[in-house]
């Protein structure tokens, strides 16, 4: 949906002299309650977002102490406008990471931008909660004991028996993770040079949970069909952003919490799809793991 105070926006950057001497400003996507544009100016480009203040004043907060933190924080003589916070940066061009892209070279750039946020420093109040891991097995548990449908039963006996136990002795980590560290939130630009994108979903918690869901994508496991000869190349380049090798156990344990997290969404989230959308998820999801295991066991 596009922003519906364009033109307001427009006159308020060149009346206000936001940017030094603005040429154009182009929306180019949008994402939940925010809006981005392209602010393009005679000093170079800027990105712009504008976030609800209403419903989402402590994103805002959170964003703006990280990016200051990490020197990528455009500052504003005024950060209001209507009833919307701005955030500004630089301009990155650029295309989002590939399988293409994957290089040692690359993520040996990659763990240095990781290691950046990870060291950032931030007030308790501009952290999201952490997951509360007994919380969620609770649920989990309740949900599986209450559905009765062939997929609740699979997930009960092959999935969810055999992973609580090591769950419930997870401990908290005090390591700051992106927490969603996706292919689409990674941005490489003309030289190769990769940038790590959208931070509202900073939490405390494990590197294993970043690196399994980057490693999931860019291995196209997330898809119908999992390109299994891409494992073991992705495998030790992605363990360059923990700067540590990883057991096989414990690329199991990661894929295993990036499975809980998505049992977790599946089952909350029952009342708003058809049961039979719902059992037919659920068992592709557990099809999909099993294949996985499996690879990480033979390994």
């Amino acid at each position: 949906m596009k922003f519906a105070k364009s033109k307001e926006l427009s006159e308020f950057l060149r009346k206000k002299q936001i940017f030094p001497q603005i040429l154009s400003i182009k929306e180019i996507f949008v994402g939940g309650s925010s809006y981005n544009f392209c602010i393009k100016t005679a000093h170079g480009d800027f990105f712009l977002k504008l976030i609800s203040a209403e419903r989402e004043r402590g994103i805002f907060l959170h964003l703006k102490e990280v990016l200051s933190q990490l020197d990528f924080l455009y500052p504003l003589p005024q950060e209001k406008f209507a009833e919307y916070y701005m955030l500004a940066m630089p301009y990155v061009a650029g295309h989002k990471l590939k399988y293409k892209d994957c290089t040692p070279g690359l993520f040996a750039k990659l763990q240095a931008e990781y290691a950046k946020f990870q060291a950032c420093r931030m007030a308790a109040e501009f952290i999201r909660p952490q997951q509360n891991m007994p919380k969620m097995i609770a649920k989990i548990s309740e949900c599986l004991q209450n559905d009765g449908s062939l997929a609740g039963r699979l997930l009960n006996k092959y999935f969810w028996q055999k992973i609580k136990p090591e769950l419930i002795c997870l401990e908290s980590s005090t390591k700051f993770i992106h927490g969603d560290l996706t292919a689409n939130n990674i941005l490489v630009d003309k030289s190769g040079t990769p940038y790590l994108l959208d931070f509202e979903q900073i939490r405390y918690g494990y590197g294993i949970e970043d690196v399994c869901y980057l490693f999931l994508q860019l291995s196209g496991f997330r898809g119908l069909w999992g390109r299994i000869g891409r494992f073991a190349k992705l495998q030790k380049m992605l363990q360059l952003l923990l700067q540590n090798e990883l057991s096989q156990e414990y690329w199991l344990y990661g894929v295993q919490l990036f499975y809980l997290n998505h049992l977790y969404r599946r089952l909350i989230n029952s009342k708003k799809h058809g049961s039979f959308r719902k059992e037919m998820c659920l068992l592709w999801s557990l099809r999909r793991y099993f294949r996985l295991s499996r690879y990480l066991h033979k390994v």
